[in-house]
C-alpha cells in the first residue's frame, strides 16, 4: 500500500510507540518491597574489600538482588521465606541455567563452562517449590556465583541452606540475605566473572527478634559443623561494606548485629 510522505512519520511514530508498550520493563526493586518490609534493603555506605560499580537491582518473584557489573556476581540476594513457600509442585528439572533476560551484558553460560566451579545458587532453587516461575528465575545467572563443588556447594553450604528451610518450617517467617566476600586473591572465569573468596548468609527471624550470620570460605570444607563459621553481622558489614537491617529500631539492630547466639533448634 502506498503511504504519502506526510503519513509516513505518523506511522513510524505509532510503530515505535507500540514497540515501547510491548517491550517488557526491567523488574524494579519496589515490586519486592514485601521482602524487605520492616528491615530495609542492604545499603552500600562504606569502603570494603568488595569491588563496587554498576550495581543493578532486580526484583524476582521470590527474591531481590543487587547485581554487580564489575564482578559479574550479585553483591547480595534477599529472600523472605515462609513455611508454605517450601512445598509445591515446582520442578527444578524443568528449569535451566540461562543469562538474565533483564541484565544487558550479564554473565553467560560460556563464562562458567570448563571453569571447574559449580554454578551455585545464591537464592536456593529448593526455596522456590511453591511456584515454577520463581524456580525458573532462580536459575538466571544473575542469581548464580562460582562455587567450589565437592565439600562446599554440594557439602556444607547445602547443609546450611537445608537448616534454614528447617528453621523456616518452625518459625514461619525468615529473612535471608546471601552474598559474596572478596579478599586479595580474585581469579576470574570467562573473562568477566570474579570468583569470591568466601560467602555469607544472614538469617533473621522477626517473630523471635533473633539473627544468625555465617561466613564460609569458598573451598572444600570437610568438617560438617556450622558453628565454627558463625560470625557477627557487624563483622560482615565491615567485610562487605553493606549496612544490613538499616530500618530496624536502632537498639534492636545493634543487638542483632553484635550477637552470635547458639543455633536454633
Amino acid at each position: 500500500m502506498y503511504i504519502t510522505s506526510k503519513i509516513k512519520p505518523l506511522v513510524l511514530a505509532l510503530v515505535l510507540l507500540l514497540g515501547m508498550l510491548a517491550a517488557p520493563a526491567a523488574p524494579q526493586a519496589a515490586g519486592c518491597a514485601w521482602i524487605y518490609a520492616g528491615v530495609g534493603k542492604p545499603l552500600n555506605n562504606t569502603t570494603s574489600n568488595n569491588p563496587t560499580g554498576g550495581n543493578t537491582e532486580l526484583c524476582r518473584k521470590a527474591f531481590l538482588l543487587s547485581f554487580n557489573q564489575t564482578t559479574g556476581v550479585a553483591d547480595w540476594v534477599m529472600e523472605r521465606l515462609s513455611a508454605s513457600a517450601l512445598s509445591g509442585d515446582a520442578d527444578r528439572s524443568f528449569s535451566h541455567f540461562k543469562s538474565d533476560p533483564d541484565l544487558a551484558g550479564g554473565p553467560a553460560l560460556s563464562d562458567y563452562r570448563g571453569s571447574g566451579y559449580d554454578r551455585g545458587h545464591l537464592a536456593p532453587a529448593a526455596d522456590m517449590k511453591w511456584d515454577q516461575r520463581a524456580m525458573d528465575q532462580s536459575f538466571y545467572l544473575s542469581n548464580i556465583a562460582p562455587q567450589v563443588g565437592a565439600g562446599f556447594n554440594r557439602g556444607i553450604w547445602a547443609r546450611l541452606e537445608a537448616k534454614i528451610r528447617g528453621w523456616t518450617r518452625t518459625k514461619g517467617d525468615i529473612i535471608v540475605i546471601t552474598g559474596p566476600v572478596y579478599y586479595d586473591y580474585r581469579p576470574v572465569i570467562g573473562g568477566r566473572v570474579v570468583v569470591p573468596d568466601a560467602y555469607f548468609k544472614i538469617i533473621y527471624a522477626p517473630a523471635d527478634g533473633r539473627a544468625l550470620a555465617f561466613l564460609m570460605p569458598n573451598r572444600r570444607i570437610t568438617a560438617p559443623a556450622l558453628t565454627p563459621h558463625q560470625v557477627t553481622i557487624d563483622a560482615l558489614e565491615v567485610l562487605t561494606g553493606y549496612d544490613f537491617f538499616n530500618t530496624l529500631p536502632v537498639t534492636l539492630e545493634d543487638r542483632l548485629e553484635s550477637e552470635t547466639g547458639p543455633l536454633w533448634p
